[in-house]
């Protein structure tokens, strides 16, 4: 699903950007199918805030912050 994010957005953002992503992030249906589309994500600059989109199957609502110690040791 990588592919849905428009090319060069990687050369638009900055450190300082925030980019907001609504919702429908990946079509894997567990956390583990979403790996590439989340590290792609991950990798993008600046701050992202993730919204959850009704497609997002893999994001259980109630193990959000599980969600945000995985993307954040990842990067550690």
């Amino acid at each position: 699903m990588v592919s849905t994010i428009p090319c060069g957005i990687d050369k638009l953002l900055t450190e300082d950007d925030t980019l907001v992503l609504v919702g429908d992030h990946s079509w894997g249906r567990k956390l583990e199918d979403c790996q590439v589309d989340l590290q792609f994500i991950e990798e993008l600059p600046g701050k992202k805030v993730m919204i959850r989109g009704n497609h997002d199957t893999f994001w259980n609502a109630k193990k959000t912050s599980m969600l945000g110690m995985m993307m954040t040791e990842s990067l550690g």
